[in-house]
């Protein structure tokens, strides 16, 4: 009798195992069903796929997909901050960042940072360092930044955009690395990252009114300063964007870090390409929304600036819309993008 139980267990467990299996096969298979599903539904509503294929995890399997990356949103529904007052990370965020960013701070992180003494590291190194590094700023996704920077640059590949714009849309975020020799008390560490992240606008200057959030301009204390917070401010109408300052955060950081790698690497004779002014501008201003998305800072502008920001205002579609939840495959993307950042961004750089 205890023989015969035993094998009735037996029995019962391997079928358990059997119902088990399948339905993790028809879970899977749904799963393939409903991706190719959509995209049928894509191209049969008339949008074009790209033949080129990037892949994912499914379930834990590599699945391939067609690059071009659905957004999963209306446009005009993302950088909605409607929701995000009181206590929320975002709102925090921003209510951090308007009362300590201010012209002495923004001087005081660039002394700390620029001088680029912290790390050598491949650009790849860089990116690996941001496998867990969330922006707490951004209410259009909760993916890694690492991801986020993947798919713009595969955004501006599909989109045929130069080697060089593909190069500053896979590097476009990670600057936010400085988490690793920064600290909560600066704004650059994991909880606190109002000088990592965020919409930046110019310091030594009024807040405008088109920053997001803009009621929290009074915070900022250069804002009761007769000459930072009047007319102005430091500079002088017509002075060009390149003499401006701005809140401090990645952007500041991979600008200043893209020039000085660049000069290093000529100086000893570093086979590579340079970055033209138009991609440092995309490095520089892409989360400057005032600068990009308004006329707050024209009467600044010097000869030729215009035509920078519209490189930045292109650049942002890639940006901005491509905050999906496909997540490209990593190693994949080392393939892809291996040549261009040879090209441009070879071997250790300093960061």
């Amino acid at each position: 009798q205890q023989q015969q139980q035993q094998q009735q267990q037996q029995q019962q467990q391997q079928q358990q195992q059997q119902r088990q299996q399948r339905q993790q096969q028809y879970s899977m298979a749904a799963t393939r069903f409903a991706a190719l599903a959509g995209l049928f539904a894509l191209a049969y509503a008339g949008h074009e796929l790209i033949a080129d294929e990037v892949g994912f995890d499914i379930d834990g399997e590599a699945f391939h997909l067609p690059a071009q990356i659905e957004t999963g949103k209306p446009e005009n529904d993302f950088r909605d901050y409607s929701g995000n007052r009181g206590n929320t990370s975002v709102f925090r965020h921003y209510h951090d960042m308007r009362s300590f960013q201010t012209l002495a701070f923004a001087r005081r992180m660039a002394e700390k940072h620029h001088g680029f003494d912290h790390r050598r590291m491949t650009v790849w190194a860089a990116l690996d360092a941001l496998d867990d590094y969330v922006d707490a700023s951004d209410p259009d996704t909760s993916l890694p930044n690492k991801v986020h920077m993947l798919q713009t640059a595969y955004r501006a590949r599909d989109a045929g955009k130069p080697d060089w714009v593909q190069v500053v849309a896979l590097i476009h975020d990670i600057g936010k690395l400085m988490f690793l020799w920064g600290s909560d008390a600066d704004g650059q560490g994991l909880e606190h990252q109002y000088a990592l992240a965020g919409d930046t606008w110019v310091v030594g200057h009024p807040l405008p009114d088109e920053l997001i959030l803009s009621d929290l301009n009074a915070l900022n204390p250069d804002m009761a300063d007769p000459v930072l917070g009047a007319g102005t401010g430091i500079y002088e109408p017509g002075c060009g964007l390149e003499r401006l300052e701005f809140a401090y955060g990645h952007d500041e950081y991979l600008y200043r870090f893209l020039i000085h790698n660049e000069a290093r690497m000529a100086a000893a004779g570093v086979p590579h390409a340079a970055i033209p002014r138009e991609g440092l501008a995309m490095a520089r201003y892409h989360s400057a929304y005032p600068v990009h998305s308004s006329s707050a800072y024209e009467h600044l502008y010097a000869a030729g600036d215009a035509e920078l920001v519209a490189a930045v205002r292109e650049f942002n579609q890639f940006d901005l819309y491509t905050k999906a939840d496909a997540v490209p495959d990593y190693e994949s993307a080392k393939v892809d993008f291996a040549a261009i950042v040879e090209k441009y961004l070879p071997g250790e750089l300093e960061w």
